[in-house]
């Protein structure tokens, strides 16, 4: 797990003993992409993030990934069985069980992970991204124009 907060202590005391789990804490951002290549898959179990880039950065990395639904990136990129699993719930027996699903099933997690990532490379280039910026020009004109 990377990253911290103030849940982490508990975490890790809830964890003591079981070898699987490694808390590396907050890490550099010239090291995230070497964590996504050592995982098996990548957990946003976030309820309420604004966006999310850590999704859109886990999704091209082609690692397979489970999001909660509440995080406005998931609508925007994630697609149910087809780049992700989208977990509907914040109860962890759903969770457990999404994470099973992806852990225990190769196949699923090479095909989550492949498709995660050609849906970013091909909806976040820098075309993208100027599109986006003209269009929210152009709704800040209108919407200016109606003011006046």
């Amino acid at each position: 797990m990377a990253g911290g907060g103030p849940e982490l202590a508990g975490l890790v005391g809830r964890a003591r003993g079981d070898e699987r789990i490694r808390f590396l804490g907050a890490v550099e951002s010239d090291r995230v992409l070497d964590c996504y290549r050592e995982a098996d898959a990548f957990l946003f179990p976030s309820r309420s993030d604004v966006f999310g880039l850590v999704l859109v950065e886990a999704l091209g990395s082609g690692i397979a990934t489970i999001t909660a639904a509440a995080p406005a990136s998931t609508a925007d990129l994630a697609v149910h069985e087809r780049n992700s699993l989208v977990v509907q719930s914040h109860d962890p027996k759903v969770w457990a069980e999404a994470i099973c699903r992806v852990t225990e099933d190769a196949t699923l997690r090479r095909r989550l992970g492949a498709a995660g990532r050609q849906t970013v490379l091909s909806r976040w280039t820098i075309e993208h991204s100027v599109e986006a910026w003209v269009a929210g020009f152009r709704l800040a004109l209108l919407c200016g124009a109606r003011n006046l």
